[in-house]
């Protein structure tokens, strides 16, 4: 026995391709928040685990001489390592991951939904 699909069944696929699309953004979306707020606080709770050694930039004769043998990438890449460490910017770094990853699934939904309307327009 052979079941028989409506007129309209790619339609109603494509449709729901799109929802599908914007439900699986959305849960990746509430995925990074939740997961920056746990890196968040795991690295707030965590005893500081700074380095006693100075930092580049922090002494001016260490900045000075670091910057004659290595250039200003070294003092840079110091500065970025020392930021990177902070958990507030980690989380900073997770959320927007998701940010974009979550908007690339809403970016496809939406082109599903265009294409569909121009099926539509020309049908």
């Amino acid at each position: 026995m052979e079941i028989m699909k409506p007129a309209s069944g790619g339609a109603s696929e494509a449709k729901h391709r799109a929802r599908r699309l914007r439900i699986i953004g959305a849960v990746i979306l509430a995925f990074g928040i939740f997961a920056a707020d746990g890196v968040y606080w795991l690295g707030a709770r965590s005893p500081a685990g700074d380095s006693p050694l100075p930092v580049i930039g922090e002494d001016k004769n260490a900045t000075r001489q670091s910057e004659t043998l290595f250039g200003k990438q070294a003092v840079f890449a110091s500065q970025m390592q020392r930021t990177l460490k902070n958990p507030l910017a980690q989380a900073g770094l997770v959320v927007t991951a998701a940010m974009i990853l979550a908007g690339g699934f809403f970016y496809a939904a939406g082109a599903v939904d265009r294409v569909k309307q121009l099926d539509s327009e020309e049908a």
